[in-house]
């Protein structure tokens, strides 16, 4: 049986290809830390990031992120995010996956009073399929007990003016004003309007235990008195359940 022969170009083809999708990945780790890089350089000092790699073409490792602003520091350990680079030639930031192990969220003293913002609405419309926080904590000011939020996950997307709360979930709450109780698990969903008056919509299921109140309700087994559904609907000017 006769062998076929391959064309000489052929072979020049499968190397230009490879040195192609090599280049574009240089190119993208390239450009994705000369975007960050400059994005550190515009916020005057606000935003700084240690340990930056790309990933592929479609992500990045960030060691640290420490963002400073008017009222609040934030810091992220152990970040990676995963996106869709094509989600921009359709006009949308689309974030396939964000991770940290942890967040924490401070509130620092402001030099303008507090206010609402005048929108919430980001430069694009902006879909998150995963957003997942080994450990979340919320410092409400210095010096202040802090709470801790473990496992947290949650999707999320803006877009027609809404960001909507596909699902948030928590898999432990501890703080300083729950006494004897602590939040076993969490979950969410609603829609939050972008501009003023920011009109809310949540519902969900909350489900928490108190291990030394056991003995007084006379029952070791807590989930009979405590899951409850609710659900919260309002706007800045109030809320109820």
């Amino acid at each position: 049986m006769r062998r076929r022969r391959v064309p000489a170009w052929a072979g020049g083809l499968v190397l230009a290809l490879g040195v192609a999708v090599a280049g574009l990945w240089l190119a993208q780790g390239v450009w994705l830390r000369a975007a960050v890089e400059r994005m550190q350089a515009a916020s005057d000092g606000a935003l700084r990031v240690e340990g930056l790699e790309a990933v592929r073409l479609d992500g990045l490792v960030a060691a640290a992120v420490h963002w400073r602003g008017d009222g609040v520091a934030v810091r992220g350990e152990g970040v990676r995010l995963r996106w869709n680079p094509l989600a921009l030639l359709g006009g949308q930031l689309r974030v396939l996956r964000l991770e940290a192990q942890t967040i924490e969220l401070e509130a620092t003293a402001s030099t303008v009073p507090a206010a609402w913002p005048a929108s919430l609405a980001p430069p694009l419309p902006l879909r998150i399929d995963a957003l997942a926080v080994r450990r979340l904590v919320l410092r409400p000011a210095p010096g202040n007990p802090a709470w801790t939020l473990d496992d947290v996950q949650a999707a999320l997307r803006h877009g027609d003016g809404v960001w909507t709360l596909e699902r948030l979930e928590l898999g432990a709450l501890a703080g300083p004003s729950l006494g004897p109780w602590t939040v076993q698990a969490l979950r969410l969903r609603g829609r939050v309007g972008d501009a003023p008056p920011f009109a809310t919509t949540l519902e969900g299921e909350v489900r928490v235990a108190a291990p030394t109140l056991a003995p007084l309700l006379g029952s070791p087994r807590l989930e009979d008195y405590t899951r409850l559904t609710t659900g919260i609907v309002g706007d800045r000017t109030g809320y109820h359940l």
